[in-house]
């Protein structure tokens, strides 16, 4: 049948009808695979993109967000100070109560017994494990000669501490005073002869021997607040307590003697 006639342009019709909708469908295939090609390479990425809406809101919430971060890093800042000051604190505590109890328990042994040989020995531990002293001595004023002279020793032979007077360095200054003498120095090097503590022992207001330090424990690097405090425990307290023992422990109460003190302690099983 001709073209021309009413079937060969119904025909044509029909023909040029199918070829549009084959190219409409080959158009959205190829747009479908482009939408699926750029959505797996955007998933890929992990680089969505918003919306303009979306991404208004996004940049709110990171301003909000970094506004939190700056309160919550100046927060930070602030309880590290507070920390800092709390760990001072408690340094300064610790150290207090290392203070306190050292005083208790020196101040307990001093005045736990009245047997002259025990409290000497009690002032050799205050002197070794609280001070940390490595070389002094015990002296007694003897009323007889007025010369301060070793009962007990540590760290060097009591024969070998000197006699003194007591109105000789470094005892005038305690028996003047009635005050520990201190030299803040820590050294190796030791004199027998220049003691660095000189530590007045003490009757009420009369001065009635003396400990003298001469070197420190290789441990001990600098004297501290406690220490001092030590120091003066043991002169306010300790000529109290080596008198009532010796009065305790005497059987005539005689005048106070270096040889007699020595005397007792030896026949106490103390250390003479």
């Amino acid at each position: 049948m001709d073209s021309g006639s009413p079937g060969g342009t119904l025909r044509s019709y029909l023909k040029r009808g199918e070829d549009f909708i084959d190219e409409i469908l080959r158009h959205n295939e190829f747009l479908r695979l482009r939408v699926v090609q750029l959505e797996s390479q955007l998933f890929m990425d992990n680089t969505p993109v918003p919306p303009p809406a979306a991404a208004s809101e996004l940049r709110v919430v990171f301003e909000q967000l970094h506004k939190e971060h700056d309160q919550i890093q100046r927060r930070f800042d602030n309880v590290a100070v507070e920390t800092e000051a709390h760990k001072e604190r408690y340094a300064q505590i610790e150290e207090e109560n290392d203070r306190l109890v050292n005083l208790f328990v020196a101040g307990h042994q001093l005045y736990s017994t009245l047997e002259l040989s025990d409290a000497v020995q009690i002032i050799v531990e205050i002197l070794l494990n609280f001070v940390g002293a490595g070389r002094f001595a015990i002296l007694i004023l003897d009323e007889p000669s007025g010369e301060l002279q070793a009962i007990e020793s540590y760290g060097v032979d009591r024969d070998a501490v000197p006699v003194m007077p007591k109105d000789v360095e470094p005892m005038l200054a305690c028996f003047s005073t009635g005050k520990p003498e201190v030299s803040e120095a820590v050294s190796e090097d030791w004199d027998v002869n220049q003691p660095l503590v000189c530590i007045p022992l003490k009757l009420g207001k009369e001065v009635i021997g003396a400990v003298t330090i001469y070197s420190y424990l290789e441990q001990k690097r600098e004297l501290t607040p406690i220490d001092l405090e030590l120091f003066s425990l043991l002169g306010d307290r300790g000529g109290a307590v080596l008198e009532s023992a010796r009065l305790f422990s005497s059987s005539d109460g005689g005048p106070r003697s270096v040889q007699a003190f020595i005397k007792l302690m030896k026949n106490e099983g103390g250390h003479g």
